[in-house]
């Protein structure tokens, strides 16, 4: 499955505060001249890597995805690009 150009980071702890993860990934985003490509049709990919059965909440561990773009600075108009992760 390609999804395009996409930043992706590791969530540690309870899956409800999966928000303050993803304010350091649009942070880092924005530093960088991205933008959060999210919307009703791309959300944010999940991937468990622990079992929500057998460990302790403050314990899980995910991975998050989000789509992004790039930001041309000289012409402000926004460029799709599907090269991978950042």
């Amino acid at each position: 499955m390609d999804e395009g150009l996409c930043i992706q980071i590791m969530h540690l702890g309870r899956f409800d505060d999966e928000g303050a993860t993803i304010a350091l990934m649009d942070a880092y985003l924005e530093q960088n001249g991205y933008l959060n490509d999210m919307s009703a049709e791309r959300l944010h990919h999940e991937i468990y890597l622990s079992d929500a059965r057998k460990v302790a909440p403050e314990k899980w561990v995910e991975m998050l995805r989000l789509n992004t773009m790039a930001v041309n600075r000289e012409s402000a108009s926004v460029l799709r690009n599907n090269e991978g992760c950042l």
